[in-house]
């Protein structure tokens, strides 16, 4: 046994040491080096080290050489050495290694004092012998709480561990909910019950009542910090005293310690199968279910959040963590106790359901999506929105139904165009509103113009979808303007010109990254483009630029001008209509500035 696993017996105030299996000498406590006067002796054989008992010289006498080969029970001899009164020696037993007591010696038997220290020692030994064997932290609690009621001799006990700034019941013994619950202690602030020792000599009559008339308490400490509490009872008024306290106090370091080394090592479990951001299991823990045997059939929901990569990159990723955890959180409550959920994906979860058939994975499904609904209608800052899909193994790998539920989420998700296009002109408009890059209604706006400016110019679906997602993202790499750029009221200088331009290429950046705004990308890029070649940021020219770039241009102007500006007031409709038909031509694209003056203007006003 390693030296600091004794270090309990470093505190008691009397000597005692522990022996090898070769009689040498391995711990050896503060109060024999005392008493000796030389050097520490462990490592050395005992009956050279020690060489104070009359048997030092004839090894075949000894009962420490009795106790290793007994190993059974303790071994007392009565003895009288040089550098002690007449003594007990008593050694105990300790795994590969014999535990040794020396006690002032009072009668036949070890009683009074000597025998308090002897039943200390003993659970002292026990303590220390199960924190080194013991498997799980409720074992340490459970013998370390046995132990010291015996060796105090009372009756009922509890042990508290620190939990935030609060104490928690974590073992207990004969004490009732009420006792071990109680507001004074479990409610009560570590940093008020964390570092002192109390007796209580007389105890409450809400105590006495449950047959507890005095306890103490003592707390657990690790480095310095608390990790716990310990409280023992007694049936009798004025039961403990400063001795019983001092022996709390010598193994409470030790119990404390234990604490927070199996709280560190839980942790570290934790993170191995946990994903640290939503506390569901990760993609590791995820992948070794797949191989157990679960009752079948067994379900498999796979949930994709979308838009996350936008949210990251537009906001940061503090913001793309709250996304991710509401979701996480949507998906546990949909799913209670009977679902194995996991993020097996930066934005992508998956839920395990053994014993589900294709019916209840549906309704799961369906619970999840309600769930998403209920959270936007809500008013969340950041609107979520997910795809989802679903599998049933029967008699198949559950790997394979994992893929084939995946497969039917990017059905899902390619399938619902119209409410994914909902979804994500709802997200853009949070991520535009949230940096401060939208005026009030102006996404709904220019939505509204880009449909009827669509269908005048004969569009087909796919242009009229582009125009329509191009209205309301084109915009989107604003985010990445300086705020003394983008807010400034006053015309801006050359440099702060060059970078609000910037907007565009910052936009496409990031439309290339978020799969939902990749078929818009390079229009994002050529939006502020000019008919006569004089726009940015590549100077194209006529019909060199998309349509839908030609189109927007006309649209964000003509809301742009008949729209309140920091700057300036808005324009009226028969002045920004004049201002169209000036820059037909140069700046705009000349027939479709027609259609919008000829179709677009009235269908508005007739609608």
């Amino acid at each position: 046994m390693p030296a600091h696993d004794f270090g309990m017996l470093d505190n008691l105030p009397f000597p005692a040491y522990v022996v090898g299996v070769e009689q040498e000498i391995v711990f050896a406590n503060r109060a024999l080096k005392e008493a000796l006067g030389g050097p520490d002796p462990a490592g050395r054989r005992c009956c050279e080290a020690l060489g104070i008992f009359d048997w030092c010289h004839d090894p075949a006498a000894c009962p420490i050489g009795d106790a290793l080969a007994l190993r059974s029970r303790p071994v007392r001899v009565r003895f009288s050495g040089a550098a002690f009164h007449p003594y007990l020696l008593w050694t105990s037993p300790r795994g590969r290694d014999v535990l040794v007591f020396l006690g002032e010696l009072s009668g036949e038997e070890p009683r009074g004092e000597t025998a308090r220290r002897l039943v200390e020692l003993t659970a002292i030994h026990r303590i220390t012998s199960g924190i080194a064997q013991a498997q799980e932290l409720r074992q340490v609690l459970r013998l370390t709480l046995k132990e010291v009621i015996k060796a105090l001799d009372g009756d009922k006990g509890v042990i508290y561990l620190r939990d935030g700034n609060r104490f928690r019941t974590r073992e207990r013994y004969g004490v009732s909910d009420r006792f071990a619950l109680h507001p004074k202690i479990a409610s009560r602030d570590v940093r008020e019950w964390g570092f002192q020792p109390v007796i209580c000599d007389v105890a409450s009559a809400r105590s006495k009542a449950e047959g507890i008339h005095s306890w103490i308490s003592v707390p657990l400490t690790a480095a310095g910090r608390p990790t716990g509490l310990i409280i023992v009872t007694s049936a009798h008024e004025r039961h403990f005293r400063q001795p019983e306290r001092q022996f709390l106090e010598t193994i409470a370091t030790d119990v404390g310690m234990a604490v927070a080394n199996a709280e560190l090592l839980e942790k570290v479990l934790q993170l191995s199968v946990r994903d640290p951001l939503t506390g569901l299991f990760n993609r590791a823990r995820f992948e070794e279910t797949l191989k157990d045997s679960l009752t079948e059939p067994v379900s498999v929901c796979v949930i994709d959040l979308d838009g996350l990569k936008l949210v990251n990159d537009t906001l940061g990723h503090a913001r793309g963590d709250e996304m991710i955890q509401a979701a996480a959180g949507i998906i546990v409550r949909s799913c209670g106790s009977g679902g194995i959920a996991a993020r097996i994906g930066g934005d992508e979860f998956a839920v395990i359901m053994p014993g589900t058939d294709e019916t209840e994975a549906e309704r799961l499904c369906q619970a999840i999506l309600g769930g998403v609904e209920e959270f936007n209608r809500a008013g969340a800052p950041l609107q979520l929105s997910v795809s989802v899909g679903h599998a049933t193994a029967r008699g198949m790998p559950l790997a394979a139904a994992v893929r084939a539920a995946d497969a039917a989420m990017y059905r899902n998700k390619t399938g619902k165009t119209v409410d994914r296009r909902c979804s994500l002109f709802s997200l853009l408009n949070s991520v535009l509103a949230e940096s401060g890059r939208l005026a009030g209604d102006q996404t709904e706006r220019l939505s509204k113009l880009a449909k009827v400016f669509g269908e005048a110019a004969g569009l087909g679906p796919e242009q009229e979808r582009d125009l329509e997602l191009l209205a309301v993202a084109h915009d989107v790499g604003k985010v990445g303007v300086p705020d003394y750029v983008y807010l400034k009221p006053g015309p801006l200088t050359a440099e702060e010109r060059s970078l609000m331009e910037k907007h565009c290429e910052i936009g496409h950046r990031i439309a290339k990254g978020a799969a939902e705004l990749d078929s818009v990308a390079r229009f994002i890029l050529h939006h502020h483009e000019r008919w006569d070649g004089l726009g940015y940021p590549d100077g194209l020219g006529s019909e060199e630029i998309p349509l839908v770039c030609r189109m927007l241009a006309i649209i964000d102007a003509y809301d742009a001008m008949i729209s309140e500006r920091p700057y300036r007031g808005a324009m009226t409709n028969e002045q920004a209509l004049a201002e169209l038909r000036r820059c037909g031509g140069t700046q705009f694209d000349p027939a479709l500035v027609d259609i919008f003056l000829k179709d677009v203007v009235p269908a508005l006003q007739a609608g």
